[in-house]
């Protein structure tokens, strides 16, 4: 209902190059404003939709918002590089015709796959051949590829190793404690 109901809104974090002090993107992010007008978390809600049929449509949903404001975005700054970091689930990356159906949408907005980031917790690491076959194919086409959260999983480094991967988005909970604790300092050092 709340979908149908168009409760769920985009927002975009900027991503800032520090060295030229520069927006060059954003990640997307997903908001739920119910009728009462109190946000709910996606702490809360997202895990219900990935563990749900409905993961697949919502998840097409989301792509062709980003994909929307991205190129909006690309006009207005007159800059194709600016990129957009989106999260995918799981389950979108083990569809058969997912490459496809994301291409259709990239190519209809006119969009660079370089201007796209594509990124997903370390359980697509556990989703098997079809999901890193669908990782190397969207590596091969140019897009960014990262894991997002990483440690807070079943982390295993032959997976890293396999994995066709851009960058890696240590879990805040290593970070954060980095500079008073000497073993999340060497974790995030070593990572």
């Amino acid at each position: 209902d709340a979908f149908n109901n168009r409760e769920f809104v985009m927002y975009y974090q900027p991503i800032l190059d520090l060295v030229r002090d520069k927006v060059i993107g954003a990640e997307a992010l997903i908001r739920w404003f119910p009728p009462s007008g109190e946000q709910i978390s996606p702490a809360i809600f997202m895990d219900v939709i990935e563990n749900s049929s409905f993961m697949i449509p919502f998840g097409r949903w989301i792509l062709q918002e980003c994909f929307k404001d991205l190129r909006m975005i690309q006009e207005k700054r007159n800059d194709k590089s600016f990129s957009l970091s989106i999260n995918i689930s799981g389950k979108q990356f083990t569809q058969s015709d997912f490459i496809e159906e994301v291409e259709k949408m990239r190519t209809n907005n006119n969009l660079e796959p370089e201007s796209i980031k594509l990124e997903m917790t370390e359980r697509v690491m556990m989703d098997g051949t079809l999901a890193l076959d669908s990782l190397s194919r969207f590596h091969d086409i140019g897009y960014g590829l990262s894991i997002d959260d990483f440690g807070t999983g079943f982390s295993s480094l032959q997976y890293l190793f396999r994995m066709p991967l851009d960058n890696i988005k240590i879990d805040r909970s290593f970070v954060r404690d980095m500079l008073r604790d000497d073993k999340a300092l060497a974790i995030v050092k070593s990572l």
